[in-house]
């Protein structure tokens, strides 16, 4: 029985390493820094979608816009479900949130997606990206 310890230890390692970390921030380009408003919610997301600009501004009425352009890694097209949680200047949740939108990104093709927040008290925001 002590043989089989050592064993027992390498495939819980090799399955803990295999194991989905998320949520994690998106992949980018190489000449893009990563970012953590940005995240995939599950392993096929990160796999497969990648985040190729993000850009934020305020609306004439002090309202935080989100935009983020989306590219599919992969030659399929792919449906993914989109969500921001917009946060205060210090980061606390402020009970605005949008609801999960449906979005196909088309094989190889890149999509644009924007969100506005309900009111001013936005200063940070969080997207999540996931496979339905």
């Amino acid at each position: 029985m002590g043989r089989h310890v050592p064993v027992i230890w390498l495939v819980a390692a090799l399955l803990t390493g295999c194991a989905w970390q998320g949520p994690a921030p998106l992949q980018t380009y190489p000449d893009m820094e990563a970012s953590d408003a940005v995240l995939a919610v599950d392993k096929a997301a990160w796999k497969l979608v990648a985040l190729r600009h993000i850009q934020t501004d305020r609306e004439g009425d002090g309202r935080l816009r989100v935009t983020i352009e989306l590219e599919n890694l992969s030659e399929k097209d792919l449906p993914v479900q989109i969500k921001t949680v917009f946060r205060s200047a210090e980061g606390r949740l402020t009970g605005d949130e949008s609801s999960w939108q449906m979005v196909v990104l088309n094989g190889g093709a890149t999509e644009r997606y924007d969100m506005v927040s309900m009111n001013e008290q936005a200063g940070q925001f969080e997207v999540q990206v996931k496979t339905p």
